[in-house]
């Protein structure tokens, strides 16, 4: 038997879209990324969380753009490879700013439950942990994110 064939071949309905925030890897399942796209200008929103950019018009709609990076208590600095993965969450998209995007892969086992000792209220978004190319992957379910963005584009006087 060739090593090819050997090899641990990805599961393709577990394909997940991997960014970096800092130096960590995270994922989303491919179904929910609607689409990425390079950072551009937002309204800011009055008196929003931190983490809160503001709103952004994508594809005749105005989306929230939260910044995943502050929301998860890192640093954020834009640089060329900083994108927004625009993913649905509930009933509308909304933008999430990432460090940078890696690509689309597909797992070639199991998504393990996140360790418990992954805590806070940011991290309650973080599903389960995966490997990809000898790193640990955090996976992420966007529905999960825990963001009251209703109240805020309620305040920003647009139609949620």
């Amino acid at each position: 038997m060739s090593s090819r064939s050997a090899r641990a071949r990805p599961d393709l309905r577990k394909s997940l879209v991997g960014f970096l925030i800092g130096g960590t890897h995270y994922a989303v399942g491919v179904g929910c990324v609607r689409q990425v796209v390079n950072p551009s200008r937002t309204t800011p929103i009055p008196q929003a969380p931190p983490f809160v950019v503001g709103l952004a018009e994508f594809r005749d709609d105005v989306i929230p753009i939260i910044d995943f990076r502050v929301f998860l208590g890192a640093p954020a600095e834009l640089t060329r490879r900083t994108k927004w993965l625009v993913l649905d969450v509930g009933e509308r998209p909304v933008g999430l700013v990432v460090d940078a995007v890696t690509g689309v892969f597909g797992t070639t086992g199991e998504v393990r439950a996140a360790p418990v000792a992954v805590g806070g209220e940011a991290t309650r978004c973080i599903v389960g942990v995966a490997s990809h190319e000898s790193a640990m992957v955090y996976v992420i379910e966007p529905a999960r994110l825990q963001i009251p963005l209703a109240p805020l584009i309620e305040r920003a006087s647009l139609p949620a």
